[in-house]
């Protein structure tokens, strides 16, 4: 993979001229990545779009792949494949379309080109000494065989599988915890008025007759009230 004649606003352009080159992007891409604060699975991500793009792309004549910082309002990292010709079909877009924020098709000037896109962090600082470091991790790529291209991609498999399971456990107590606190129904019907009685009984005196007259129980409980008060001293 050789260096390309960068535009004022990318960071890095190369060419794709044969699969070695396909495999040096795919490292590429997730070196940047990481040098722009993003986390592993988006590295991966980032890392196998590119590759997947560059590979359906490569044969076409005069292809270029390049990196940058668009000015704008949304901040994104751009990753553009450009070439002259050839005779592939249209390109398929849509397994990058599946791990990157946006992928587009464009044509015009005697030019095609795909524009990969990906937001940046928030918490990532743009400055003249960022933007060296992101320069610096794309310039730092070898030129990988198949076989290390494979092992790359079975690392990053591995640790996305961990991942996810390190994810899954920390949810099974959350799980377990929901399940356990599942809210009560209201109360039967019957029990409710029977629990109503027997607080009735238990405190709350018998109510007035109208006119003021006391029924039975209260006469007899008034009674015993006299009865008790005659043998008190």
């Amino acid at each position: 993979m050789s260096l390309g004649a960068p535009e004022p606003a990318t960071l890095a352009a190369y060419d794709l001229t044969t699969p070695q080159d396909v495999f040096a992007l795919r490292r590429i891409g997730q070196s940047a990545a990481e040098a722009l604060g993003m986390d592993r699975q988006d590295q991966v991500r980032i890392a196998t779009a590119l590759s997947e793009l560059g590979r359906d792309r490569l044969g076409c004549e005069g292809l270029t792949v390049s990196f940058a910082l668009p000015p704008g309002p949304e901040r994104v990292l751009a990753v553009v494949f450009g070439w002259t010709g050839g005779a592939k079909a249209a390109p398929d877009l849509d397994p990058a379309s599946r791990l990157l924020h946006r992928v587009r098709h464009e044509t015009g000037g005697g030019r095609e080109r795909i524009v990969a896109e990906h937001p940046l962090l928030a918490s990532w600082v743009d400055s003249t000494d960022a933007r060296r470091g992101v320069v610096d991790a794309l310039r730092r790529h070898a030129s990988p065989t198949l076989a290390d291209d494979l092992r790359e991609q079975t690392r990053d498999l591995i640790t996305a599988l961990e991942e996810t399971r390190a994810q899954r456990e920390e949810m099974r107590p959350l799980q377990r915890g929901a399940g356990g606190d599942q809210p009560r129904g209201p109360r039967p019907l019957h029990r409710a008025l029977a629990g109503a009685g027997g607080d009735e009984q238990r405190g709350r005196r018998p109510p007035r007759r109208a006119g003021g007259e006391v029924g039975p129980a209260a006469r007899d409980q008034r009674g015993q009230d006299a009865v008790l008060a005659q043998h008190q001293p």
